[in-house]
């Protein structure tokens, strides 16, 4: 499961309008993806439909949207600056943060021995905090790199250790720890600032918004309610109607 947030590659009326079209475009493969993640949740896991190899190359799509989160925390890094960033970058992760635990308590109530406790949304939302101080800073984003891919993460105990990725303690729907993938974001921001550079060759002014371009904007919206909607269908289909 995966998503960021809108509107951080902004700067005034110019928008690098791609970068959503990705992130709109991904939404698609995403989505099909959850269809057999979310049916073998329902069954506790007893079906494993999501280890098809076609369903798990669409479950790689997650992964473009933590590069796609990183790229854009760098540009808002770079478009904003001092205490309008920083509070700017509190709120978005704060927002991703509440739409993770949301997911949290739903899961936890529905499928208690699935809960989800640190997914995409809650491994975003911590992610883009830790990084925000350097993200306009490659050279300090390579060695922040390097550490995380060499160094290795003692365990502390099960709830530190579910966060950093050291060990796994629980039965989990969804896992997205720091030491896995804290290296595609910290990618995703150096790509962010070399795109800054080279942004004239990105920038539109173009008004319109195509389809695509607003599921890029409005993605965690998205991510939260078509996950929120799957879950109670399949719930409600296989605990209330019996069909399959």
């Amino acid at each position: 499961m995966s998503i960021y947030n809108k509107d951080d590659t902004q700067l005034a009326d110019t928008r690098i309008t791609i970068i959503d079209s990705i992130r709109g475009f991904s939404f698609i493969p995403m989505f099909i993806f959850h269809l057999y993640s979310t049916y073998d949740l329902t069954n506790n896991f007893t079906t494993s439909t999501t280890l098809k190899p076609t369903i798990q190359f669409l479950g790689l799509i997650r992964n473009v949207f933590i590069i796609l989160a990183g790229i854009s925390l760098a540009l808002s890094s770079q478009y904003k600056k001092g205490i309008k960033y920083y509070s700017s970058r509190l709120k978005r992760s704060v927002q991703i943060i509440i739409h993770a635990m949301f997911l949290t308590i739903l899961t936890h109530f529905l499928f208690p021995g699935f809960g989800i406790k640190f997914g995409i949304l809650h491994f975003i939302g911590i992610s883009t905090l830790l990084l925000s101080p350097i993200a306009s800073n490659n050279i300090l984003l390579i060695i922040l790199l390097l550490l995380v891919m060499f160094s290795k993460i003692p365990p502390i105990n099960p709830i530190v250790d579910t966060i950093t990725g050291a060990s796994i303690n629980y039965n989990m729907a969804d896992w997205f720890p720091l030491k896995q993938n804290l290296p595609l974001m910290i990618g995703g921001a150096i790509i962010g600032n070399v795109i800054y550079k080279n942004k004239s060759k990105f920038i539109t002014k173009d008004k319109n918004v195509s389809v695509l371009e607003w599921m890029g904007k409005n993605s965690l919206d998205l991510y939260t309610g078509h996950v929120t909607l799957l879950i109670i269908i399949f719930y409600i289909a296989k605990h209330y109607f019996h069909l399959y």
